[in-house]
This record gives C-alpha cells, structure tokens and sequence, in this order.
C-alpha cells in the first residue's frame, strides 16, 4: 500500500521531527573515482587505501522527505499485512497489547532495508519518529475502543521496548 494520494504523512513525520528537536544523520555516499591509465600501457594495480569514510551529516527536510517517500510503502504495506491477519474482529486484550509491538517491527525493518545510511541512534530516532504517526493514524483505529485511551502507553512501551533492544543488541556490536 502505498500513501493514499494527498497523504499527509510525510509532512506530519517532519512536523513530528521538528517537535521533538530530532537529528537524524546519514552517511554520505562515498565518491567512487575511477582511475585512468593511458591506453595501450599495461599497469599493474595499484594498491591504494580506502578512503577514509566521510563523517555522517544531518539529512535536511527535502533529503528525509525524499527517504520517507522510499519508506512509507513497505511501512503500510507491512501494516496492510497485520490487517489481513486480524480480519474485521474484534482484538483480543493481549492482541491489543502487542499491536504497538508489531507495528513497531514493521517501521524497524523497513528502516533497515530502506535506508542502510542512517546508523545508530539516528536509525533508532527515525523509527521512532515514523512509528509515532503511523501508529496514531493506522494502529489505534485497529484497537478495540476500550484500549485506545491507553494508546499512548502502549506506544510509549513499544517505543522503550525499542530502546532496550538497542541498547541490548546493537551497542554490543
């Protein structure tokens, strides 16, 4: 699924972002320079060392824009899937509780796939940015209507739950 004609999600990601003060940073391509020899000579290859890697620089509004316009596809598409496994039912209370979760997993991977540039924390801030609105706008009407007042809470525990994960497997890296 792709973002209904006119979303608005990409701009509420954005507004989400400058509310919160979040700086997202990507590593920079690095420049491939083919080197030339004059034809007809035949050359040994050098041995040259890699470049040194250049530092990684915040991503300006049109940049994440255009990361969350790649993004959002697999992002819905993923949430389409929930969806269909839950069918038109009514949630049960531990199916509620682990909805946060699952749509969680679902930003995660898409970040990890789609934007293998942004590393670290920045990587765990733009799931954190792009799950606070996807989970507000197609998460909460999934919850039986008795649980969505403690819809916050439960994003807020899949955003720690997030966090711990981070601190647990990733840092140890």
């Amino acid at each position: 699924m792709t973002p209904p004609p006119g979303s608005d999600l990409v701009k509420a990601i954005l507004e989400a972002r400058r509310k919160a003060g979040t700086v997202i940073l990507s590593a920079p391509l690095a420049p491939i320079t083919p080197q030339r020899t004059p034809e007809g000579i035949p050359t040994l290859p050098k041995l040259v060392p890699p470049p040194t890697p250049l530092p990684p620089a915040p991503l300006g509004d049109r940049d994440l824009a255009a990361l969350l316009t790649r993004l959002l596809p697999q992002v819905l598409g993923g949430i389409d899937q929930v969806k269909a496994a839950l069918g038109d039912r009514k949630l049960s209370f531990p199916e509620a509780l682990s909805l946060a979760t699952t749509v969680a997993g679902v930003v995660s991977l898409a970040v990890r796939d789609g934007a293998p540039l942004v590393k670290g924390k920045s990587a765990d801030a733009l799931v954190v940015l792009i799950l606070g609105v996807v989970f507000d706008r197609y998460g909460v009407p999934l919850l039986p209507v008795w649980v969505r007042p403690f819809a916050p809470a439960l994003k807020a525990g899949a955003v720690a739950g997030l966090e711990a994960l981070y601190r647990a497997v990733v840092k140890k890296k």
